[in-house]
């Protein structure tokens, strides 16, 4: 066979291939997926996490799960955390350990939520990303409702939206967050049949956690959604991780203040809208807001 010929037919067969792994990371959600929350302790060195990342998509890749979230900027440490007394990871640092989490998606095939601070847009943001079982990014999220304590490192995020993988609308959203019934409700009137959450709730307050399990049981009843909630692991968390069905009932919960993965099987197909389809939109709606309303 001549040359050329050779040549041609293996840029074919890449191309095929390369289609073929988009076909298959499209397919997410059109029949009931494993989630994966993989609750760890989160560091102020990136090599230290990004090793926890490779060694929890293995561990969630042999438990079966299709897709795997990561606690709020656990890749690059959280900033009112870790990064007190010094600079944050510089962008190229940080893009380097997203494309070794970037890698093992691909190599385990499994889909990929994973939180890190993230030098963009001329600023620093706290963003989740979502990584496809391919490897590719497929949607960013930058929180929104930053704290005290995140206004000193982040910038906040502008950009409330429903995503599409495949036959899963799903939403996401970054740990304080949870205290805002609107952008929840907004990204299920958007289409999101769930919603990832990711989080860095942790510290001197554990009376808190009926209180977050509560605000994520709410979220997801109210909604008629499922919502995959992933906290870091501590010390002295604030909130565990849950897998939460559109009842509001727990599929899957962590322990307190232990690094560990928890698994639950996510159905798409069930759905719980009477709390979104009976609103008496006479009385209240999604309405513009003001120039007074903005701050």
């Amino acid at each position: 066979m001549e040359e050329w010929m050779i040549r041609t037919i293996t840029a074919v067969l890449t191309a095929l291939a390369a289609f073929s792994g988009y076909l298959a990371a499209a397919e997410i959600g059109d029949k009931p997926f494993r989630a994966a929350c993989a609750q760890i302790f989160v560091t102020g060195d990136v090599e230290v996490n990004t090793q926890k990342y490779l060694d929890f998509i293995r561990q969630a890749d042999e438990a079966g799960a299709d897709l795997v979230v990561f606690p709020e900027a656990s890749l690059s440490g959280y900033g009112p955390e870790h990064f007190r007394d010094s600079e944050m990871p510089s962008r190229k640092v940080l893009e380097a350990a997203l494309g070794k989490v970037r890698n093992a998606a691909r190599e385990h095939s499994i889909w990929v939520i994973a939180g890190t601070s993230n030098w963009r847009d001329g600023g620093l943001y706290n963003d989740i990303i979502m990584i496809d079982d391919t490897g590719e990014v497929r949607s960013t999220y930058a929180k929104v409702q930053l704290t005290g304590g995140d206004k000193q490192y982040y910038q906040p995020g502008m950009e409330l939206k429903a995503y599409s993988a495949g036959a899963m609308q799903y939403g996401m959203q970054i740990c304080f967050d949870i205290r805002f019934p609107e952008p929840w409700r907004v990204q299920a009137l958007m289409g999101a049949r769930v919603i990832f959450h990711a989080a860095q709730a942790c510290g001197n307050h554990s009376w808190k956690i009926p209180v977050w399990e509560g605000h994520l049981r709410s979220r997801a009843a109210e909604n008629g959604i499922w919502v995959v909630s992933c906290n870091a692991a501590g010390p002295i968390q604030m909130g565990k991780s849950y897998i939460i069905d559109p009842d509001g009932l727990l599929v899957a919960e962590s322990n307190q203040d232990s690094e560990e993965l928890i698994t639950g099987m996510v159905d798409l197909s069930k759905q719980n809208r009477v709390g979104v389809d009976t609103r008496r939109t006479d009385l209240y709606r999604l309405l513009p807001v003001d120039d007074n309303e903005q701050h």
